[in-house]
């Protein structure tokens, strides 16, 4: 399957869904079958940074709750084997991490052994190899110069616009491949 391939037709969202998306995430509608047909098939979810029942489009207007059929649930990769093991700390994580070091003058490249580019994108070939995604889609991925909601891109030496530096592009990858292991993490 061609994850980078996936188009979002909301002007809420990035025109290029992450290739994670898919795994992280399902579609509305693709479990449920929601009342409104319109939604199917959408990336639907709360606005970042928002702890309240605010969302991006406003289906949250009685203040009970969350219509769960109009929201992308988790994927099935995190919920589906009840003896999943869960790692302390993966192999993107410490790639980002050294990323972080360098771009920080923490570590020098000959300390780390690579530069702050070179480790960013070990870390995301290495997340995205963890779930599968094909070779060619994460060489598209890594060379995507599409923005997220905030104006990040994906490519390394691609600054351009606000929040896109070298280290905007590695907490936002870190973030990502963090995805529902953080807190077991801190827990650890």
């Amino acid at each position: 399957e061609n994850y980078s391939s996936e188009v979002v037709t909301s002007t809420e969202h990035p025109a290029v869904v992450d290739p994670r998306a898919p795994i992280h995430y399902i579609p509305v509608g693709q479990k449920y079958n929601p009342g409104d047909m319109s939604k199917v098939g959408s990336w639907r979810g709360s606005q970042p940074c928002c702890a309240n029942a605010t969302t991006l489009s406003g289906e949250f207007t009685d203040g009970s709750g969350d219509n769960a059929t109009n929201y992308s649930p988790v994927g099935p990769f995190f919920y589906a084997t009840a003896n999943k093991p869960w790692s302390i700390m993966k192999y993107a994580e410490v790639c980002f991490l050294k990323a972080i070091a360098i771009e920080t003058g923490l570590a020098s490249s000959a300390e780390a052994g690579c530069t702050a580019q070179a480790a960013y994108e070990a870390g995301i070939k290495a997340d995205l190899e963890f779930f599968g995604v094909p070779a060619e889609t994460i060489a598209s991925y890594i060379a995507s110069t599409s923005k997220n909601v905030y104006g990040t891109s994906v490519l390394y030496t691609d600054n351009s616009g606000s929040c896109n530096t070298a280290m905007d592009k590695i907490l936002t990858q870190k973030y990502i491949a963090g995805f529902l292991e953080g807190a077991l993490e801190a827990w650890s």
